[in-house]
Formats: structure tokens, sequence, C-alpha cells
């Protein structure tokens, strides 16, 4: 009693889903599944086998057989000859030296391991009829690996294709494991440094001496300001308030070294007070005024105030409560506490500006 044949998918020779470049290949696949149905449901007979192949196979596949000749074909019985036509047919007309051609211009890519090059030059080699196969695919590795490492090895010994692959996944392997080791002992510190509070004239002149200490701080020569500038030096046509030369600040005037010396005495005593004077950078500012003096605040003292005070007596007149403000660079009287001294002291005009600080 004959066996009902299962559902077989036939053989796709053209569609949409298919490649010519790979119909040979594809063929080759489809025959083995064939040969192992006919294993599967015990069909030895050749001429019955014959028979399945071509309707199995699918109507394009018969299309094609019908056009062969009847030495081709072969008798009803010689399945042998009807396969080897049919492979005859889809086998691609080969141009070795194509073949090879595509083989030299391969090359192990960035992201690829060594066993999945190998293998991709295997393929290629199968169709390029080399006499020694395993020579010309270590030859390529060498050449177009990405491990220097690898390749430097194979140069200065000789070495087989296998043991080629066994270094060069040794190499790889230490390489992944370096790497996770790394990883986990890389740990990202953010930094954080603080610095003590100076005025406008103490932060530049320290600035400027760093800066002769410390090749990566630049300070401008003529405005004392980070350099290179974004524009035009901002001591650009402008007067010294030392030397009355113009193109530079005072802050930066080498012409009086010891009144700067006496200014930079003057800001290190202020490094601790707790109140800052912010200075806001323009390119349209000039140089302060040499005449400029600093203090903590203008304001009437009352008796809640949490500032630390102290009575002084004047010039043995009445006492005078102050604040205590060892920053200032001038002492302030009020108007009524001036008054009540009556000192015999006649006032004047004077030109000097006072800035808190």
């Amino acid at each position: 009693m004959a066996k009902a044949i299962p559902d077989f998918e036939p053989f796709i020779v053209y569609g949409n889903d298919t490649s010519s470049s790979s119909i040979a290949t594809r063929w080759k696949k489809w025959l083995q599944r064939f040969n192992n149905l006919m294993v599967a449901m015990d069909i030895s007979a050749k001429k019955r086998k014959r028979a399945l192949l071509i309707h199995l196979a699918g109507s394009q596949v018969y299309d094609i057989f019908d056009t062969f000749t009847a030495e081709q074909k072969g008798s009803e019985d010689d399945f042998d000859t009807a396969v080897k036509s049919l492979t005859t047919y889809f086998e691609p007309k080969k141009n070795t030296e194509y073949e090879i051609y595509k083989f030299r211009q391969a090359s192990q890519r960035h992201d690829e391991k060594l066993d999945s090059y190998h293998t991709r030059l295997r393929h290629l080699a199968s169709t390029c009829e080399f006499a020694d196969m395993d020579r010309e695919i270590k030859t390529q590795i060498v050449q177009t690996c990405t491990s220097q490492q690898l390749r430097r090895k194979a140069l200065r010994t000789e070495m087989t294709l296998q043991q080629l692959l066994d270094q060069g996944r040794a190499y790889e392997l230490s390489h992944q494991q370096a790497q996770e080791m790394e990883n986990n002992n890389t740990e990202s510190v953010n930094q954080m440094k603080t610095a003590p509070t100076r005025n406008y004239f103490s932060k530049n002149f320290n600035s400027q001496r760093q800066g002769q200490r410390q090749e990566s701080t630049k300070l401008c020569y003529f405005c004392s300001k980070p350099y290179p500038h974004p524009g035009v030096c901002p001591a650009k046509g402008k007067t010294c308030r030392l030397c009355g030369k113009l193109n530079h600040f005072a802050v930066a005037c080498r012409s009086s070294p010891q009144k700067q010396q006496h200014r930079h005495h003057e800001s290190d005593k202020r490094q601790t007070v707790k109140y800052v004077n912010e200075e806001i950078a323009s390119d349209n500012t000039s140089e302060h005024s040499e005449s400029d003096e600093y203090t903590f605040m203008v304001q009437d003292t009352d008796e809640n105030t949490k500032h630390p005070m102290v009575n002084l007596r004047i010039q043995n007149l009445a006492k005078v409560k102050f604040i205590i403000d060892t920053g200032a660079t001038v002492n302030l009287l009020e108007e009524k506490d001036f008054e009540a001294l009556k000192p015999e002291i006649t006032l004047q005009h004077s030109s000097i500006n006072i800035y808190p600080y």
C-alpha cells in the first residue's frame, strides 16, 4: 500500500524574495530536504524518486526540466541523471578570477570576531578553487585582521591556520577580560575647589602671581584679566591712574611696584571677611580709580545689631561706638557723632569714592 505524501514546500526559482546569486545554494538545501524525506518514507525505487522529485519541486522546476533534451532528462528510472541536470542548470557560471578578487578584498570588520571572519573567508574561498585553502585563508587573516598583536605574532613565528585562530581567540578573550576589570576599577570623581574671599585688587594681583608660576593660567599684561580676550583688550585706549600712560590699567602698572605691594598687603588682611563685593566684568569698563576706598557698610548703627561693636575714645574726646571692620580701608564717622565731638577740624571736599565690599 502506497504511503501518502506529506506537504512539501516547492523550490522557488523566481520570486520577489529570492536572489539569483543564491539559487545554487538554495537548490542544494532543498535537494537535501527531499532526500531526507525519501529516507523517512522508505522510498528507494529510483523511478518513484524521479517522479516525486519533478512533482514536489514545483511548477517552475517542472517547466525548466521540460526544456531539457532527452539525454539530459534520462530514462524514467534514471533519478541520478535528472538530479545532475537540474543541479548543473542552477549552478551559476563561475568566474574564478572574480571569485579570487572578492576573497582578496575581504577584511575583518572592527566589531567582527575572528571566528566569524574565518567563517566568512572560508565561504568566499569555496568558489576560488585554491590548491591550499587553509594557507590562503591564513595569509588573508594575517594581512587584514584588526589585531596588530596577532599580526606581529604571526610574522615572528611560523604558525598553521589552526594555531593562528587559537592565538587570536586567546588575545580576544584576554582583551575582553582586561576591559571588564578596568571598567570596574574606574571611578569618576568630582572635585570642588574653594578659594579665599578677596576683593577686586587682591584677586587680580594674586591671579597675576599664580599666572607667573602656572603655565595654564595666563593674564593680560595690560588689564590683568584672563588672556586671550574674546575681543579687544579692555585697557586699550585707557589711561593709567598711577603713571598717566595709555593702554594699561593701574592694577597692571609696573611703574609703581611699592604701591602695588601696599595694596596687596591690604587685600591680604581682608581675606577672612565674610562679605564680598561682586565684580561684574565688561569690555567697556575702565579700571578702578586709585582714589577708591572700601568699607564693610555705610549705615546707622543701632543697639540691636549683631555685628561686633566697640567703644573708642577719639583724641581724648567723647567715646564713639564703632563696628569692628578689619577689612575696611577707611574709618567712617556719623555726622551726629562728629558734631558731638566738636573737634577743631575743618571739613574739606574729597575726591575719594567709598564702596561697600
